[in-house]
């Protein structure tokens, strides 16, 4: 794998997590077991935060809100618990944060992988033309 293709890989993954979340672009590497503890622990910290939040406001039935219910209900706590909101931004940025430095480390590692089992390929032809 060349220099390039090992940056278009990296530019890849790391779009895929800019854009779409945490682990998506560990999916894109085919790193499953991260991308799914990326994906779940972004999962339980929003649901805990939306938790959280109504929670807080002491609302009981979630399924007769409108969406302006909704809408004011988030930007009243906000309003009413802005170090709480900057907490849990500051969590969910370190998480998508780590998501991005892996992705790239991760890719980093994948292409060395496959610059090995290419020239571990190269060396099995030569050895094959050598013995016929």
């Amino acid at each position: 794998m060349n220099v390039n293709q090992t940056f278009k890989k990296r530019l890849i993954s790391i779009s895929l997590t800019i854009l779409l979340g945490p682990g998506v672009g560990h999916l894109y590497l085919k790193k499953f077991k991260h991308a799914t503890a990326l994906i779940l622990l972004s999962l339980i910290f929003g649901l805990h935060q939306i938790w959280y939040i109504f929670k807080t406001s002491g609302l009981q039935n979630l399924s007769s809100l409108s969406n302006n219910d909704i809408l004011n209900t988030m930007n009243n706590f906000s309003s009413a618990h802005p170090q709480t909101m900057l907490y849990f931004d500051a969590v969910f940025a370190a998480i998508w944060a780590y998501a991005v430095v892996d992705s790239w480390i991760k890719s980093k590692s994948v292409a060395d992988t496959v610059e090995k089992k290419d020239i571990d390929d190269n060396s099995e032809d030569k050895d094959e033309n050598k013995i016929v």
